[in-house]
């Protein structure tokens, strides 16, 4: 008689799990806005970029494409990142995006950290491609964005952290290397330049 309860509740036991499976993952397929939600208060922000990703997949927005992007990225999904971050950069309204994120970003003070919505895409999106072997074009992706300038938090700023983070000095005078070529038109620009190449070539100097 025990055997039979104890069978019986084991069977109820793996039915009810079963079914709580099968509407997990309905739940996940069906609403991955939920899902995101849920993952974003508990704090599991792995969970959290894997959903983003599945609700632009949903949406289609460019608001939700770069939400993916950048909660890949704060989660060291680089993969993701590059994959999603060239459609992000590649999208007819990114520059019009750009400027909203902006102008909201310089009410809150972050444009000055990040340098602008632009720079920081490229500057995450380079990175990430970095970080997964595509050096050659983490490189474009970054230098792409400067347009004969040389602003604050540019892209090659993000990238050149990311390759010191690896102590990747050859990678570093490659970067070098291609900033000789470029001459800014504005003398602050310039100056920045300047300043920035001399710390990265003491750094690759470095034994």
């Amino acid at each position: 008689m025990a055997k039979l309860v104890i069978k019986t509740v084991a069977v109820t036991l793996a039915a009810i799990l079963s079914v709580g499976l099968i509407l997990f993952g309905f739940i996940s397929l069906a609403f991955p806005s939920v899902m995101l939600s849920i993952s974003d208060r508990l704090g599991m922000e792995g969970t959290a970029a894997y959903y983003s990703v599945a609700v632009y997949d949903r949406t289609g927005g460019i608001e939700d494409l770069a939400e993916a992007v950048e909660r890949s990225y704060n989660s060291g999904h680089y993969g993701d990142t590059a994959k999603y971050g060239n459609v992000l950069i590649d999208n007819k309204d990114f520059l019009r995006y750009c400027e909203v994120r902006d102008a909201a970003d310089s009410e809150n003070g972050l444009a000055d950290i990040t340098g602008g919505y632009e720079h920081y895409a490229r500057g995450i999106v380079s990175s990430a491609e970095y970080f997964i072997g595509d050096k050659e074009a983490a490189l474009q992706t970054a230098l792409a964005g400067l347009n004969g300038r040389f602003p604050k938090n540019n892209p090659i700023v993000y990238l050149s952290a990311a390759a010191q983070s690896e102590d990747d000095r050859a990678f570093c005078k490659k970067i070098v290397e291609e900033l000789d070529n470029i001459v800014p038109e504005a003398e602050e620009d310039a100056d920045r330049l300047s300043d920035f190449l001399a710390g990265l070539k003491d750094y690759c100097q470095e034994v």
